[in-house]
């Protein structure tokens, strides 16, 4: 009798064990892109961006950039190049904010926007950068960045 209970005892933890494995190897292959970050960059970021802001994104735009990468939290890097008269008017449209409301960043003229996250943004070089920070409710900041002398316009927002 005991053989016996034994026996079916191990065909069952044996089958348990067979599903657990399946399982894992499903689960692993459905899942294993979704916690990298989606990245975008040209026309291909543009439709993205304009998710984003919830508006057109001016024609005039060039260098397009978007990543989004988040599972419980939101992180957004947005990046193009503008001229001054159409950025400005695009930031106020979007943010309600006049470029009053930046304040200049402590920034070596000529370098590369440096952002350990995302990497891909050094190729937006800032000379004399302006940026506002907002927060955006009690548990995200968005952070908006412009240089008018480079028409590099970055974007992050982030939430916790």
């Amino acid at each position: 009798m005991k053989k016996i209970i034994l026996v079916t005892l191990g065909s069952i933890l044996s089958a348990f064990l067979m599903l657990l494995l399946l399982l894992t190897i499903t689960c692993n292959s459905i899942l294993k892109d979704e916690f990298k970050p989606n990245i975008y960059t040209d026309e291909e970021a543009r439709a993205y961006q304009k998710d984003y802001f919830g508006m057109e994104i001016p024609a005039e735009s060039k260098n397009l950039f978007y990543k989004y990468e988040g599972f419980q939290d939101s992180f957004y890097d947005l990046a193009m190049t503008l001229p001054p008269e159409k950025a400005w008017k695009f930031i106020k449209s979007y943010s309600g904010k006049n470029k009053s409301a930046f304040k200049k960043m402590d920034y070596i003229p000529g370098t590369p926007y440096d952002d350990i996250h995302t990497p891909e943004l050094k190729k937006y070089i800032l000379n004399s950068p302006l940026q506002l920070t907002v927060e955006k409710g009690t548990d995200a900041k968005e952070t908006i960045i412009y240089d008018e002398k480079t028409g590099n316009l970055i974007v992050h927002f982030f939430s916790w």
